[in-house]
């Protein structure tokens, strides 16, 4: 989530909440909640907020479900001939 410039340098690219949220799939309250509480980083431009691609990849990657081992197990359910809703 880099941009390159014509002299070749990399730049970092900086989105707005409603870019970030709609990036990530999340509403832009669950963005701000998210740096207010420290757990994403954010800068602050004058009165812009502005957050970086890296910043919210790690984020969002800090965000992944892994869901109890109780639910991974093989759960086997009895099989009845009374099929009936």
């Amino acid at each position: 989530m880099q941009a390159e410039d014509s002299a070749g340098r990399v730049e970092a690219r900086y989105y707005a909440i409603s870019e970030a949220g709609r990036i990530v799939g999340v509403s832009n309250d669950t963005i701000r909640r998210a740096y207010r509480s420290g757990a994403l980083i954010a800068y602050k431009f004058n009165r812009v907020i502005r957050i970086k691609a890296c910043h919210l990849d790690q984020w969002a990657e800090a965000q992944r479900y892994q869901p109890p081992a109780s639910v991974t197990q093989n759960v086997t359910i009895p099989a009845t001939t009374d099929y009936r809703w």
